[in-house]
């Protein structure tokens, strides 16, 4: 039965998609966070993403949906560096599976250019929003029970995803958390802002079950970020003692004295394995960066065995980046994320000047929260090409153009005339119509 009703909900948003481009772009989400059809007891041969993907792409080239994808900075940053992976790629030194993961990564490019195009109203952005809050809602609930019920077992995601494993689950719910928080404020509903409040505590508390050191000093980074950002700090602060209060109450005992133990050996990173396959890691990067310091050695390097029983993973970021596309990739990343931070100090500043534009204002607040637990997880795990990553790039870049396009049309925002042909003209401003 459960498997007639998850087909037929998959049945039902195709049709929509050719109709309406955004809605294609929302399913390829939902359905590439989700995962919905690995519920399925008996699994069919279909690549539902990629369908996804396809419909959406011939509706948009037919649709009258705007076609100017380099709106933002940040999508220009974006395809400059989808080009230099691309340049590297021809020098990668594992061409099979480094041809696999561009192949992947040419897909979130073109979908994170195709939303962030057709981000063009604060509706379609809250439904971006909505859309990846209950992709991942679904493994936050089912976490919460593991982490109360099953205190042997780690919280995990889907399977055959990015974030499949403890960490990479709890880099999704620290992205994830500050959406929840930001829908629980801008929703009309008093039920629904109620039921995100009780949603964000199975966010927290998934993440204290994944047993994901990283996680945990992401999420307490992000945490104290968040306490900073935040106007009412002192009653945040009690609020949020007060809710770690109610949450280890109905934590088992043997999941606090695993979770315990698990942190304290972050102390012991001399003997303990996981640290020192981490050291080990990041010194073969930097090995290949110095190597190959302009190209780096492609895609997929890590996945070289190396004389070991098992494929290295990077264990960071930016070591990853490093290894795989030299020193100009990794500083191309790093604009790019520079890019997005500021993009998001864009978008308050606008959103402080009038009220109509508060709602950008608290996303962008709440964006820079995720990019916080998203840049300190990536310390400790490889999270670079996530999609999720990218989707953040989509509703940063797309918020920003909205938000200017609205600055203007409420007259919060002034806009320099082009300056005139004639020598010495100067440009100068004029009311925003």
């Amino acid at each position: 039965m459960r498997d007639i009703y998850v087909l037929a909900i998959l049945a039902s948003l195709y049709p929509l998609i050719l109709a309406s481009p955004f809605v294609g772009t929302q399913v390829y989400a939902w359905l590439g966070f989700m995962v919905p059809y690995n519920q399925l007891w008996v699994p069919l041969p279909i690549s539902w993403v990629a369908m996804a993907a396809g419909l959406t792409i011939l509706g948009w080239l037919i649709s009258k949906e705007p076609k100017n994808v380099f709106k933002t900075p940040i999508i220009w940053l974006l395809v400059v560096y989808y080009i230099w992976t691309t340049f590297t790629l021809q020098f990668a030194w594992a061409p099979g599976p480094a041809w696999e993961k561009w192949t992947e990564f040419s897909k979130v490019v073109l979908m994170c250019c195709l939303t962030a195009v057709m981000l063009t109203s604060r509706n379609r952005i809250h439904l971006m929003v909505w859309t990846l809050v209950l992709a991942f809602s679904f493994y936050a609930m089912r976490g919460t029970i593991v982490t109360i019920l099953a205190p042997g077992m780690n919280v995990v995601g889907a399977p055959e995803t990015p974030w499949a494993g403890t960490n990479g689950v709890a880099r999704a719910f620290l992205m994830t958390a500050p959406l929840v928080y930001y829908l629980a404020f801008h929703s009309g509903n008093k039920v629904v802002r109620w039921a995100m409040m009780l949603l964000l505590a199975f966010f927290l508390l998934a993440l204290l079950g994944t047993n994901s050191r990283g996680g945990w000093v992401a999420g307490l980074v992000a945490g104290a970020y968040f306490i900073y950002r935040s106007k009412h700090y002192v009653r945040l602060s009690i609020g949020a003692l007060v809710l770690g209060l109610l949450l280890l109450a109905v934590i088992p005992e043997e999941r606090l004295v695993s979770a315990t133990q698990r942190f304290d050996t972050i102390q012991e990173h001399e003997t303990d394995s996981s640290a020192q396959e981490r050291f080990r890691t990041w010194q073969f990067a930097w090995n290949v960066a110095v190597t190959n310091p302009i190209m780096g050695a492609g895609f997929e390097v890590f996945t070289l065995r190396l004389g070991r029983d098992r494929a290295l993973a990077a264990h960071s970021n930016y070591f990853e980046v490093l290894a795989e596309h030299g020193f100009p990739g990794l500083f191309l990343y790093l604009w790019l994320v520079v890019a997005c931070w500021f993009g998001c100090g864009r978008i308050e500043r606008i959103g402080r000047r009038h009220f109509e534009l508060y709602w950008a204002r608290d996303l962008a607040i709440m964006l820079r929260v995720g990019l916080v637990g998203y840049l300190v997880g990536g310390l400790f795990i490889n999270f670079a090409h996530n999609p999720l990553f990218y989707s953040y790039i989509a509703l940063i870049g797309g918020t920003l153009a909205v938000t200017q396009r609205e600055a203007v049309r409420l007259g919060v925002v002034e806009v320099k005339a082009k300056r005139s042909k004639r020598r010495g003209a100067a440009g100068h401003s004029v009311p925003a119509e």
